[in-house]
């Protein structure tokens, strides 16, 4: 009954972020709209990044995610699971080194790239997780075990949040600049 019950918790938690992820994609797709190429490129949403830079900033670290879960379930075993996760990132200079190396990979990229790329790769994070063993978002092993010891925060942290806390950036900005309301 225990193993059931637990069976239960963790589909319910999994179905919970494929939602969060839904609802927080969409948000950040929403905060974009109806604004023209002129709007888009002006700086100042986040630092001196534009919203097409912050569109391409999530994009890089979504790819990032993907980049994971693939390697994830590329390997048979846990042990081999825990060491693919983000290992081929350089973390020497901090996170603000890998968000300067990203805005220089992609801010060259169309809107529409970016979008377009968006939509890829989200999809494809939610095909890998609709896939995945439900109880595989809470089952630790491995070396990474306790960094990684509750994947669902990861994912989550990595998309849903990235893509909310920037949503907000760019509505707060769309406030002061333009007077909008949401």
């Amino acid at each position: 009954m225990s193993s059931q019950r637990g069976r239960s918790e963790a589909e319910a938690q999994k179905q919970e972020l494929l939602q969060r992820l839904h609802v927080e994609g969409q948000a950040l797709l929403d905060s974009v709209s109806g604004l023209d190429e002129d709007e888009l490129s002006q700086s100042g949403v986040v630092g001196e990044w534009s919203a097409q830079d912050v569109i391409a900033h999530v994009g890089w670290w979504e790819r990032q995610t993907l980049r994971a879960l693939e390697a994830a379930f590329d390997y048979r075993d846990e042990d081999s699971r825990a060491k693919a996760v983000y290992s081929w990132l350089d973390w020497s200079g901090g996170l603000e080194a890998l968000n300067a190396q990203a805005y220089l990979e992609e801010r060259d990229r169309s809107l529409d790239e970016l979008l377009a790329d968006h939509m890829n790769t989200f999809n494809r994070i939610i095909e890998i997780l609709e896939a995945a063993p439900a109880d595989w978002l809470t089952t630790t092993a491995g070396p990474n075990a306790e960094q990684d010891s509750d994947k669902e925060v990861r994912i989550a942290r990595d998309t849903c949040e990235h893509f909310r806390e920037h949503a907000s950036a760019i509505l707060d900005w769309r406030r002061r600049t333009f007077g909008e309301t949401p």
